[in-house]
């Protein structure tokens, strides 16, 4: 296949934003925004990279998955940013989702256990020249800390919902693929554990 040139990605992502973002009812011109102008494919492996805006989850290094865009939309909308806020993101992966709400959030701050995913990631984000995310050391992201684990405990069973509901809409293996994601999240506490939440604090101010 050619290579698929820089006009021919930004058009392909107008198209997905417009017909599996907005279409499905993400409505916030921030996050749109940040979707139309977060080139996706900068963060997926060369071979990949014809796939950036199929609206679906695609594998990257380490065993993880690069979130579907719909998702990282949804998410972020859910979060109701207005802009110049700081938000800690649990769990960098790719670096694509720090660099949606890095579009929108004053300070993006991130944490990922797997040590190639992070380097690759903040490589990712400071070719781009966004503001790249920081591992959050300070005493003031604490709370944020606390809040952000509530809320993956409080949403996670909203997300499980939304899966299976699209999971009957679909075949094959993306039906599969959405059914994992709902046994997945409906394995989420209802409440964090405090040795997460302590975990998290103890490696946050080292």
């Amino acid at each position: 296949m050619d290579e698929i040139t820089k006009s021919q990605f930004s058009k392909l992502r107008k198209e997905m934003v417009d017909n599996a973002i907005f279409a499905r009812g993400v409505r916030s011109e921030l996050v749109l925004h940040a979707m139309r102008s977060v080139p996706r494919e900068r963060f997926l492996p060369a071979h990949l990279r014809e796939f950036a805006y199929d609206d679906a989850p695609l594998p990257i290094e380490e065993g993880q998955t690069i979130s579907q865009p719909y998702i990282v939309a949804f998410m972020t909308e859910a979060l109701a940013l207005c802009g110049g806020e700081k938000v800690l993101e649990i769990g960098a992966g790719s670096g694509y989702a720090a660099a949606v709400l890095s579009d929108i959030a004053a300070d993006v701050y991130t944490v990922e256990r797997h040590g190639p995913l992070a380097e690759k990631a903040a490589a990712t984000l400071a070719d781009l020249d966004e503001s790249s995310p920081n591992y959050p050391r300070r005493k003031d992201f604490l709370e944020s800390v606390q809040v952000a684990a509530d809320a993956v405990c409080e949403h996670a069973g909203r997300y499980a919902k939304l899966a299976r509901e699209m999971a009957e809409q679909t075949e094959g293996q993306r039906k599969d693929e959405l059914l994992a994601i709902a046994r997945r999240c409906e394995r989420v506490p209802a409440l964090p554990p405090r040795d997460f939440v302590e975990a998290l604090q103890s490696i946050l101010m080292t």
